[in-house]
């Protein structure tokens, strides 16, 4: 989109902090009447350790190195981690072509203007309040750490506004705290102690001290406007769950932001800018003064409070992130996203930005897929490069504020999400959890469509399968050894399950949909049985134990085979069992039914290349698919065109088995499935698999499985004893 309005880049650490929005809140509406955009690039969670300045959400910065802004704006003050302070000086270094203009602390070694409010002049207006609208004489003032130059400018502020009207300054009325409550309550509690004397008014250098004075005062069950006056400083929106209310300033930090923008604008016109003066703030009158409070603005207040709780509470009951876990596809996941924007307060449009290889183990594109989620707009996938921002900016008639937020999990950085913002309005903390929740969602995806993940992962105990919560290779190996240990000399039957693809083919990663469908639907099939040892020995491999003495291998096979083809497709697995000797190492006899598997898969494969096989293939399928329903090999050859003969001798090539063989296998089987798992007795499960005659019936059952029906039913009732 060709580029047709300028666009100012601002960078700073969790926009969501209330002085960060308060400032943008200015630079927004003056660039808007700039007829500019705003490009906010932010972290959200901004980790002040120094080992995690280099951290995933943190190449976020990276943008800086854009080519489409005219302008910069940094909102120095809240870089606090020393490592990401000097990764965003090397950055700007590199930024020499435009005009950049450091807002709210200055910052000497990145060599760049500085604007900001000034705390020695709010500090003295609030000092001169309490003189001339009170006419307090004795004030004392609780500041933060003196190593710190902000302290220092508050105390300074302080002294002048006394000198201004010949009140001595004396250094035993100045407290050193530490900018939170403890500092407040500590002194608070020396005050009411007599430890210190009560002054006739306190200043407190920002509202966290100050709301630590009140609270430790109403602990005590003392009325602090009988006992002094108290303002505080900076303006924190909670002062409304303290008591009284208390008094406090306002620093004009939206006017900062506008000063910022036609600073650069100027600038960027050729002019000279206007000489900066600090704009001044404003009391917000409490309580803690005597001054007569404002009706209107603590409703305005109390609306805010309100509507930031509501969120809050939205966001908390929000469904959304499981929501996004269980998308399968990031058409559902973009659909998800849409439904919960209404979360995020103010914002009019979110665009999800990806790398292309988002997915992938390690992503190295520097291309960008992007798409709206708003459920009303304009949802067409659009390709940009990662430093492109004017390619976001400006698809709206008039001038807007985009938020670049990283979406990353753990050390991986997904993409962005870019959040338009029509009116001067900014992000809040729900983004926090809303980002968060669009995060792990895109890793459940991620891992979802990674089949060695899902194939290989394992829980804490190395004993169970995660995927399966059956025994492991591991697991199985020792609860073996502890059978043979209890088995004596009695041996093991055993049976290996092996699940393939279609058509015979054996797993390969490419065909991850269709292996874990078939390995979730063998594990379903295996766990029926909870009178032996079961578990996954490989990938693709599962493998059934039991002590010989209580059933014989074959009938264990006959018994898997048939269970298995409730959920499987005959194509879709193959079994082999044996009896071993219980002085064999289970290594050793998982490696012998490998083995026998190998040998068994090799057939299979051998005839997949025979003429007509997938035809075949198909008919077998059907055959086991629907056992009590009559096949006649005449009309099945004809339907494909063959000679009744020509059919059969084929299909026995391919299976081993006549059409015939395989049609009354696949009912005996069925027969096997319902003496298991019904009270049927004989006469009507043969009933059940298209048999007239019960006699005829148990002939067929006992030629395919050994044994006649009632003594494979107890035989097999082993199977379905707990015990695992």
């Amino acid at each position: 989109m060709q580029k047709t309005r300028s666009l100012i880049a601002v960078v700073g650490t969790e926009m969501q902090g209330i002085e960060q929005k308060r400032i943008l809140s200015g630079i927004v509406s003056q660039a808007q009447q700039e007829k500019a955009d705003t490009a906010v690039i932010s972290n959200i969670f901004n980790p002040l350790e120094p080992e995690l300045g280099d951290c995933c959400e943190n190449r976020i910065f990276d943008l800086l190195l854009s080519a489409d802004p005219a302008a910069l704006i940094v909102l120095s003050e809240s870089f606090v981690n020393p490592v990401l302070r000097s990764n965003i000086r090397s950055l700007l270094k590199q930024r020499q072509d435009i005009p950049i203009l450091l807002v709210g602390a200055e910052l000497p070694e990145f060599g760049f203007p500085c604007i900001s409010t000034s705390d020695a002049n709010d500090l003295a207006e609030i000092t001169l309040h309490l003189i001339e609208e009170h006419g307090c004489r004795d004030i004392a003032l609780l500041t933060g750490p003196l190593s710190e130059e902000v302290s220092r400018a508050r105390v300074a502020g302080y002294r002048t506004a006394l000198a201004s009207h010949g009140i001595p300054f004396d250094e035993k009325k100045v407290y050193e705290g530490d900018f939170w409550y403890n500092s407040g309550e500590q002194l608070a509690n020396a005050f009411l102690s007599g430890e210190k004397p009560m002054p006739e008014a306190l200043v407190c250098a920002n509202d966290y001290m100050a709301f630590g004075v009140l609270d430790a005062f109403e602990c005590a069950g003392v009325n602090i406007c009988d006992r002094m006056l108290l303002t505080g400083y900076e303006f924190i929106p909670e002062r409304n769950l303290h008591t009284p209310l208390l008094t406090t300033y306002q620093r004009n930090r939206a006017e900062l932001g506008r000063k910022a923008v036609q600073i650069l604008m100027q600038k960027l016109r050729g002019e000279t800018p206007d000489a900066f003066s600090p704009p001044h703030g404003r009391l917000i009158h409490g309580v803690t003064c005597a001054c007569s409070v404002s009706r209107i603005r603590q409703h305005e207040e109390l609306v805010t409070a309100r509507l930031t709780k509501q969120y809050a509470d939205w966001s908390l009951k929000s469904d959304m992130e499981r929501m996004l876990t269980e998308c399968r596809d990031m058409d559902s996941f973009s659909q998800a996203m849409g439904k919960f924007m209404f979360l995020m307060h103010g914002v009019r449009d979110i665009l999800l930005c990806l790398f292309e290889d988002w997915h992938r183990p390690e992503p190295v594109s520097e291309t960008l897929l992007c798409r709206s989620v708003n459920p009303w707009a304009d949802q067409t996938i659009f390709r940009l490069k990662k430093t492109d921002l004017a390619g976001l900016t400006g698809r709206t008639g008039n001038p807007c504020a985009y938020f670049w937020l990283p979406v990353c999990f753990g050390e991986r950085l997904f993409g962005y999400c870019v959040l338009r913002y029509d009116e001067p309005d900014s992000i809040d903390d729900t983004c926090r959890s809303w980002i968060k929740a669009v995060a792990n969602g895109l890793e459940f995806l991620r891992l979802k469509s990674d089949v060695h993940y899902l194939l290989k992962c394992r829980v804490l105990s190395g004993a169970y399968d995660s995927m399966t919560g059956m025994f492991s290779r591991e697991g199985l190996s020792n609860a073996c050894n502890l059978m043979r240990n209890t088995n004596g000399s009695g041996g093991i039957a055993a049976l290996l399950l092996r699940c393939v693809t279609d058509n015979g083919a054996v797993y390969s990663a490419e065909d991850a949909k269709p292996a874990v469908e078939t390995l979730l639907a063998a594990a379903k099939g295996f766990q029926q049985f909870q009178g032996g040892l079961s578990g996954r020995v490989s990938e693709r491999e599962f493998v059934l134990l039991m002590p010989s003495d209580r059933i014989e291998p074959e009938i264990m096979q006959t018994a898997a085979e048939a269970e298995l083809l409730s959920v499987l497709p005959i194509d879709r697995f193959l079994c082999v069992s044996g009896m071993f000797s219980s002085e064999l190492l289970p290594e050793t006899l998982f490696r012998s039914l490998t083995e026998a598997a190998d040998c068994a898969e090799s057939r299979l494969a051998g005839c997949t290349a025979r003429p007509y096989f997938t035809v075949f293939s198909e008919v077998r399928t059907a055959v086991y698919r629907e056992p009590n329903n009559p096949r006649s090999l005449t009309q099945n050859a004809a339907a494909l065109g063959f000679h009744r003969d020509y059919f059969n001798r084929k299909y026995k090539e391919c299976f081993g088995l006549s059409f015939h063989q395989d049609c009354i296998r696949s009912r005996i089987l069925y027969a096997v499935h319902l003496l298991m798992h019904t009270a049927l007795t004989v006469s009507e499960a043969a009933e059940q698999c298209g048999y007239t005659e019960s006699k005829y019936f148990i002939r067929q059952f006992s030629a395919v499985t050994g044994v006649p029906p009632k003594a494979f039913r107890m035989k097999a009732a082993c199977l379905s004893e707990s015990g695992n």
